[in-house]
């Protein structure tokens, strides 16, 4: 179970970048599972509310990648996920080089907490 591997963390919903001072809504479809003080039911509505906002069309980027490429992001103020593509979108040759890709993360400690 990935609650026993991975257990659930509390982290505010509002954050503030430490050197830009802008603030965000820290919250993703993938991993956000409520809101404290909140009924089910109103956390759910919610949270649907927000990431029906943030995943709007206008709001996505996606990318093409190629050998070489390199994207650098501020991992505190970007939704992200990978886009893998539906098999059946896929030729035979395609869905081998789809399995073929390879990422690394490479994650710079700025000595900024989470949050200020």
């Amino acid at each position: 179970m990935i609650d026993e591997v991975q257990p659930p963390v509390q982290h505010p919903a509002i954050i503030i970048h430490p050197v830009t001072r802008r603030k965000s809504i820290y919250a993703t479809k993938g991993f956000t599972i409520g809101v404290r003080n909140m009924s089910h039911e109103e956390s759910n509505k919610l949270l649907n509310t927000v990431f029906e906002f943030m995943e709007q069309e206008r709001f996505i980027s996606s990318f093409q990648w190629e050998i070489g490429d390199i994207i650098i992001w501020d991992n505190r103020f970007l939704a992200h996920k990978a886009g893998r593509k539906h098999a059946e979108d896929l030729t035979s040759n395609q869905a081998l080089l789809e399995e073929d890709t390879m990422m690394f993360r490479i994650i710079v400690n700025d000595g900024y907490p989470l949050s200020l």
